[in-house]
């Protein structure tokens, strides 16, 4: 818990601190979206817990995992427009949806 609040609480300076030096905004919106996909897609692997015994079984739970989370993102979108074309600009092909 101390290292986990440590890094919380040097995450949170820096971000103030760049902040108040830097026209910096944070998208809140898009990182609540982001938590709750996650939150969803825990609980649905919560019941999956007991079915890994194995180092298959855990490759089979995180790609069991990656598939709900892709799902759930695609119809939660975290990003806008802007930011997906900017994305897919990059990429060779325009894949990118979230």
């Amino acid at each position: 818990m101390v290292t986990g609040s440590a890094v919380l609480f040097k995450n949170l300076f820096c971000y103030l601190f760049a902040r108040r030096y830097t026209p910096l905004v944070a998208d809140f919106k898009g990182l609540g979206i982001i938590t709750i996909n996650s939150l969803v897609m825990g609980f649905m692997l919560y019941p999956f817990r007991k079915m890994i015994i194995n180092v298959p079984s855990f490759i089979v739970v995180i790609i069991i995992g990656a598939a709900i989370y892709f799902m759930i993102a695609h119809f939660n979108k975290a990003f806008f427009n802007e930011e997906r074309n900017i994305i897919n600009k990059i990429l060779p092909k325009p894949i990118f949806v979230f």
